[in-house]
């Protein structure tokens, strides 16, 4: 994927906010997606 943008932070928000897919997820919901986003990067 080509970042929208030069700063890696945003860029970043921006591709986990697709991946959310919500507008105002849940607590529970918003949880379980940074839990999955943190496993992507855990060795």
């Amino acid at each position: 994927m080509i970042p929208r943008s030069n700063n890696s932070v945003e860029g970043w928000h921006n591709a986990f906010a697709n991946r959310v897919a919500l507008n105002h997820p849940n607590i529970v919901k918003l949880a379980e997606k940074i839990r999955r986003e943190q496993s992507k990067f855990e060795v």
